[in-house]
Order: structure tokens, then C-alpha cells, then sequence
């Protein structure tokens, strides 16, 4: 191999040399931005899971008022209707004398 040649093979190897290392650089760069994507994703994660939680407990919380609701409302009728009850007895013991 003459010395021009070798010239001509290390040059080549150089200008290879350089895209590589750039090929590197920008693989390094995308690296880093996968791993930051990866970083935020496990954080969003975190507040989905915290968010489901959360809103479990509105659920039951939720289910908890409408319950009380219902009761009150049960609650009131049945007063409503001693209340009737009572005012008939003692109408119709009025009427018969007691």
C-alpha cells in the first residue's frame, strides 16, 4: 500500500469517525429525552393512582349522603303517618266519649 493510500484510508476513517461520534451525540440526546418521557410518565402514573383513589372516596362519600337522605326522608313519613294514626285514635275516642 503507498503512502497516498494510506492517506486516502485514514482520511476515510476520519470522516467515519465523525459521523459516528455524531450519530452517538444525537443517540445520547435521544436517550436522555426518552428517559426524562419515561421520568414524567411514572409521575403521571403516580397522580392517576392518587387521583383514583381520591375519587373512590368521593364515590363513597357520595353514596354515604345520598344513604342519609333516604333515611331522613323514611324517617319523616314515619312521623307523618304516627302523626295521622294518632289524630284518627284520638278523633275516634273523642267520638265515643273517652
Amino acid at each position: 500500500m503507498t503512502e497516498q493510500e494510506i492517506i486516502v484510508k485514514i482520511t476515510e476513517h476520519d470522516g467515519k469517525l465523525d459521523r459516528h461520534e455524531g450519530r452517538i451525540k444525537q443517540l445520547e440526546s435521544n436517550y436522555t429525552a426518552v428517559n426524562e418521557l419515561a421520568k414524567a410518565t411514572a409521575v403521571m402514573a403516580e397522580k392517576i393512582d392518587t387521583m383514583d383513589k381520591n375519587i373512590d372516596e368521593i364515590a363513597d362519600s357520595l353514596d354515604e349522603l345520598k344513604s342519609k337522605d333516604g333515611k331522613k326522608w323514611e324517617e319523616l313519613v314515619s312521623h307523618v303517618v304516627m302523626l295521622i294514626v294518632g289524630a284518627v285514635i284520638a278523633f275516634l275516642l273523642a267520638r265515643v266519649g273517652l
